[in-house]
């Protein structure tokens, strides 16, 4: 499993909204993904992402929640939060939506975002650090954190940054290698 940084989505996108009392609305937002591809030698069958950590920094303090933990979706794929990703293939996993309301600004916004979260994600500018879990079946569970900075007053996320696999792009070769090693010389 490989995420890159250099293909991940940050575009402007049209979703409809249902507010508490059952209006519906449409609203421009955009979306933080993480590029999801499966490097392997197999498929990954049921992968999915959780953040298992949330750490928000105002003004030099944090708080951080390890109390809750958030299924991430698949874009393009609300059916399900497990996807199976064949060998070679890539999906996309949204991390974080921004709103974009036609009077200006912006506003996060979380899908089935429990009540005791609702305070963490405030109106303000703050620094966020995500700690994504990425797990399946038949793979290494890992770990990315997702840092970004959030202005209500500005359209864009802005200082993201993810530390990726992506750096190791030999990591698939070099497992293919000591598997052939192996099986040629170590029977």
């Amino acid at each position: 499993m490989r995420l890159d940084d250099r293909k991940g989505s940050y575009g402007e996108v049209r979703i409809d909204l249902t507010d508490d009392k059952g209006a519906k609305s449409i609203c421009q937002a955009k979306y933080l993904r993480l590029h999801i591809e499966n490097t392997g030698l197999s498929s990954i069958k049921d992968c999915c992402g959780y953040i298992t950590k949330l750490t928000k920094i105002v003004g030099g303090q944090q708080t951080g929640s390890e109390q809750e933990v958030l299924d991430l979706g698949w874009s393009h794929h609300a059916q399900n939060t497990s996807r199976d990703i064949p060998r070679g293939a890539f999906f996309h996993m949204d991390v974080v939506t921004l709103l974009l309301p036609p009077n200006g600004g912006s506003a996060l916004f979380w899908q089935k975002l429990p009540n005791t979260l609702i305070d963490f994600f405030s109106a303000s500018k703050a620094t966020y650090v995500l700690d994504v879990l990425m797990a399946a079946d038949n793979a290494r569970p890992c770990t990315i954190p997702v840092k970004f900075t959030f202005d209500p007053n500005h359209r864009d996320l802005v200082d993201i940054k993810w530390r990726t696999w992506a750096r190791y792009p030999w990591w698939s070769r070099w497992r293919w290698t000591k598997w052939l090693w192996n099986f040629l010389f170590r029977r």
